[in-house]
């Protein structure tokens, strides 16, 4: 089912942005959380982060019920989707748009929260493998303005896509939050680490789901990271 939801989604597109054929593992934050989109611990030595007393990210996203959204949102897209009668399906559609504005307030706050941590202790390596007290971490970019840059994009997905049908609002607003997956890997490991896990994990490609979120969020993203 959780295949054939995003298969969906892509199907019914216009197109402006390429398919995402693993985008539907997304949406796997069960109960079990047994998937990829599992926040990673950042708990031990050998972060992606430039200073080996970086802070616990999962201790931040805990505080949060990102996850508990995403799982409601992705269970209401599948329904939605199944829905054969228009005014059953404007009701759920409904009742995801509340969810999604919920959604869009905890990453916004995770970001603020995010903002508090030193400085020394948020930089991010542009390097695609971790190397420790690397030269590389001189190419470096802030994980509290990636943050930033990711809650301003799914919140962007949610609040000013009214235009849009539900359906592009779902594409994008998965999108938007599989791109801030990859940056919490990245922190917490590196970039190869973390494209090598949603390329195993989601049949994704880095390029792909860059080419994927809204363009505001794409130009601001790659300003910050390339």
């Amino acid at each position: 089912m959780l295949s054939s939801l995003v298969s969906s989604l892509l199907a019914l597109h216009d197109g402006g942005r390429p398919a995402l054929d693993g985008l539907c593992t997304i949406i796997r934050w069960t109960s079990s959380f047994s998937c990829p989109l599992r926040w990673p611990p950042c708990g031990s030595p050998g972060p992606g982060s430039s200073n080996g007393a970086w802070p616990s990210l999962a201790r931040y996203l805990s505080g949060h019920d990102i996850e508990k959204n995403i799982e409601t949102l992705s269970q209401g897209y599948s329904r939605a989707l199944d829905e054969s009668d228009p005014a059953g399906l404007e009701q759920v559609w409904g009742v995801l748009r509340a969810t999604e504005d919920v959604l869009c307030r905890q990453v916004r706050k995770l970001s603020e929260d995010f903002a508090g941590v030193e400085p020394t202790a948020t930089r991010v390596s542009k390097f695609p493998i971790w190397l420790p007290r690397s030269p590389a971490f001189d190419r470096s970019f802030d994980m509290r303005e990636a943050l930033r840059v990711h809650a301003r994009g799914i919140c962007r997905a949610v609040e000013e896509q009214d235009a849009s049908s539900s359906k592009d609002r779902a594409f994008a607003i998965l999108a938007e939050v599989l791109l801030m997956q990859h940056t919490c890997h990245w922190y917490c490991r590196s970039k190869s680490a973390a494209s090598a896990r949603m390329l195993a994990s989601h049949r994704t490609s880095y390029e792909q789901l860059v080419g994927a979120v809204l363009p505001q969020t794409r130009e601001e993203y790659l300003g910050l990271v390339a």
